[in-house]
């Protein structure tokens, strides 16, 4: 947000994660070799733009933020969102379904 301040550009809730230093988008390649330089920088996880898609999606669900809004985020139909990532969503049922039955569960 700063870098787009400076050359006068308003931030939007759309916006893209990855800009160049001119505030144009990056290619996937571009985004690629800013992880790699961040993982050699700063000792982080190697990990591509596609992972680091996925891993924002599943930590998401696992937070409880709703499937509307990551679709949005991400770019997707919440249609596509759940068909993609029904298996998180799955765990997260589980989990609803094991605290319910420990509230109801009187033994």
């Amino acid at each position: 947000m700063e870098r787009k301040l400076i050359f006068g550009i308003q931030h939007s809730e759309d916006d893209l994660v990855f800009i160049s230093t001119t505030c144009k988008p990056l290619n996937q390649n571009a985004a690629r070799l800013i992880l790699m330089l961040m993982h050699e920088l700063y000792d982080v996880k190697l990990i591509s733009p596609h992972g680091l898609r996925h891993t924002f999606a599943t930590i998401s669900i696992a937070s409880g933020t709703p499937p509307t809004t990551i679709a949005k985020i991400l770019g997707m139909t919440t249609s596509t969102l759940l068909k993609t990532y029904a298996h998180s969503f799955a765990d997260r049922e589980k989990k609803t379904m094991q605290v319910l039955s420990e509230i109801v569960n009187f033994d």
